[in-house]
């Protein structure tokens, strides 16, 4: 069994949006909402089978143990691009949140098993289609 499991998902990325909590009046908890985006729960579907499609045929179980995730998302390249990477929205750290979540269950038992995290934003090219590139490496144990 390999150490590193490596896949790629085509399709434009979603960011995970923020979560906000208010307090309705006469009520003495705070309610907790996300942003509602149509378009991260099938991202996060892709992201899945992907995953589970790439563990299945590398051998893996769901890893219970330290991980480093690489993730580099290929955004679609506007006409008149302010910038030669893609300075603006989605928000890295967003498009990670949306990834890392769908991978929970399938290729590692809990995104807190993560322990070093790279992660870029690049525009798709004639080498790169639209999507995200996915790299999983087993860290030793440290017991």
């Amino acid at each position: 069994m390999t150490n590193q499991l490596r896949f790629f998902v085509a399709g434009v990325p979603v960011a995970q949006g923020s979560m906000s909590a208010f307090t309705p009046r006469g009520w003495t908890r705070p309610l907790i909402t996300d942003q509602k985006n149509k378009t991260l729960k099938p991202w996060r579907k892709a992201i899945a089978l992907e995953a589970l499609s790439a563990r299945n045929a590398a051998g893996w179980p769901v890893l219970n143990e330290p991980v480093e995730l690489a993730l580099t998302f290929y955004l679609p390249r506007p006409k008149k691009p302010m910038f030669a990477m893609p300075g603006c929205k989605p928000d890295v750290d967003k498009l990670v949140r949306g990834c890392a979540d769908a991978l929970t269950g399938v290729i590692y038992r809990d995104d807190s098993r993560v322990c070093k995290l790279t992660a870029a934003k690049r525009y798709a090219d004639h080498l790169h289609f639209v999507g995200v590139e996915v790299c999983v490496t087993r860290e030793p144990s440290l017991l």
